[in-house]
């Protein structure tokens, strides 16, 4: 038996002692085709192990836009419930003192209630936005898109605001042209900026709404001297809902 031998096997009791042997002259034909299927392997074993991580990528990072999504809810609820609790709370405090009255004086019962319509106009837009925003998570809300000028977003805006636009000044460019989007939730998207500039401003407000056309956009532009945010605020803002 040389090294060229493949395989042997024995020829049986009547031939004792006998084995027939099968063997090549060049075996470069097996070692190029073992070559050849090790090779197959390791390349369909590179393919399984990188689809495998590419789909431990893909499944890491759904779960993790879960989580954001969760908090991002989690925080939306709190965020709406203390917005409620702050005009209701407002509206109970105004009719408790009206009840508590044992005469009512014109003026204070009048100036009452303005407080009241002012309060419940904000929790009429606080349950809107809410309902919209779910609306919109379910793909059930659709926009009406039609040609408006900048000036009625502005005018229906500081309408909004009641008694409290006459802390707001209105700067706007002579020559703006019209844009094209829903009116309704344009004036919600300005009136959410004046409000948190309301907010989060001190006694002395100075709330500037300027409106300008900018390289062929429109641009609605809420200026403040409130508290405002830091930097590093602003970035993880950001980061937290884009």
């Amino acid at each position: 038996m040389t090294e060229s031998t493949v395989a042997t096997a024995s020829l049986g009791p009547e031939l004792p002692g006998w084995r027939l042997a099968l063997s090549l002259d060049d075996r470069t034909l097996f070692n190029t085709a073992a070559d050849g299927r090790m090779a197959r392997y390791l390349v369909i074993g590179s393919i399984v192990i990188a689809a495998m991580l590419v789909l431990g990528l893909l499944i890491a990072r759904g779960f993790g836009r879960q989580v954001q999504l969760a908090r991002l809810k989690n925080d939306l609820v709190a965020t709406v419930s203390h917005e409620l609790k702050t005009p209701l709370t407002a509206m109970r405090a105004l009719v408790d003192t009206l009840l508590d009255a044992e005469q009512f004086d014109e003026k204070t019962t009048r100036e009452y209630l303005k407080l009241l319509a002012t309060e419940n106009a904000r929790l009429s837009r606080l349950i809107d936005n809410f309902l919209t925003f779910s609306r919109l998570e379910r793909n059930k809300f659709k926009f009406q898109f039609e040609s408006i000028d900048p000036r009625q977003v502005v005018d229906g805006a500081v309408a909004a605001m009641g008694e409290r636009a006459g802390k707001v000044t209105v700067e706007a460019a002579s020559q703006i042209p019209s844009v094209r989007g829903d009116h309704d939730a344009l004036v919600t998207a300005v009136l959410n900026l004046l409000d948190n500039a309301w907010k989060y401003s001190g006694d002395e407000k100075r709330i500037v709404l300027r409106t300008e056309a900018r390289n062929g956009v429109v641009c609605f532009a809420v200026k403040d001297n409130g508290i405002g945010l830091s930097p590093g605020e602003t970035k993880r803002v950001f980061r937290r809902f884009y």
